[in-house]
C-alpha cells in the first residue's frame, strides 16, 4: 500500500514539474467571459490580474497604448490584451496578431493565435458567423461588423459579401474602451 502511494506521488510530481496536466488545466481556465477571463474578473487590480495571467501565460509580450482618453493602460500576452482603467481590470481584446493586428485570413486566424483561447461555448478566432449564431442564438448587432452577446462579449467579423456563410471572427472583446473598437 505504501509503495503504491509513493508511485502516485512520484507521477503527480512529474506532471507538476513538466507542466503536464496542471499546465493544461490552468491554460484551459482562461476563458473569454462576459465578466472577465475566467481566472480573473473585471474590477480586479491590475497587479493581481497581471500576476495571475503571467503565472499561466508567462511574461507579458508588451504594454501597447490603449489609445483611449483617460487613465487606460494595457498589457499584452501575444494576441490577448488585458485593459485597465484607473488601475482596475476593465476589459480585454483577443485579437489576431495582437496589438499590431493581422489581415484576417483563415491561416492567420486559425493557426497563428497565441494563446489559444475560447468562450465557454468554444467560440474562438477564425470561427464563422454561422458558428457564433449557433452558439449564441441571441445576438445584437453593435456596429457594421460587430455582434454582441447578452453577457457583453463582442465578436468582430471581416466583411465578405455573404456574412452568414463566410464571415470570420478576427477579434473577440469585452468592455474595451471605445477607441479600441
Amino acid at each position: 500500500m505504501e509503495r503504491r502511494f509513493l508511485v502516485v506521488i512520484a507521477i503527480l510530481g512529474s506532471l507538476l514539474l513538466d507542466g503536464g496536466a496542471v499546465g493544461a488545466t490552468a491554460t484551459a481556465s482562461i476563458r473569454l467571459d462576459g465578466n472577465g477571463l475566467g481566472i480573473v474578473s473585471f474590477g480586479a487590480s491590475s497587479s493581481s490580474v497581471t500576476n495571475r495571467l503571467t503565472a499561466v501565460l508567462g511574461a507579458p509580450t508588451g504594454h501597447p497604448s490603449a489609445g483611449c482618453a483617460g487613465d487606460y493602460s494595457q498589457v499584452a500576452w501575444h494576441d490577448l490584451i488585458a485593459q485597465f482603467r484607473n488601475g482596475r481590470f476593465s476589459g480585454y481584446r483577443y485579437l489576431a496578431g495582437g496589438p499590431a493586428g493581422v489581415s484576417p485570413t483563415i491561416t492567420t486566424l486559425r493557426s497563428a493565435t497565441v494563446p489559444k483561447l475560447a468562450t465557454a461555448t468554444g467560440i474562438t478566432l477564425g470561427d464563422t458567423f454561422a458558428e457564433v449564431r449557433r452558439a449564441y442564438p441571441v445576438l445584437r448587432q453593435s456596429g457594421s461588423d460587430f455582434w454582441r452577446t447578452a453577457s457583453g462579449i463582442v465578436f468582430a467579423f471581416d466583411a465578405p459579401t455573404d456574412p452568414v456563410a463566410t464571415s470570420l471572427i478576427y477579434e473577440i472583446k469585452n468592455d474595451a474602451c471605445p477607441a479600441a473598437l
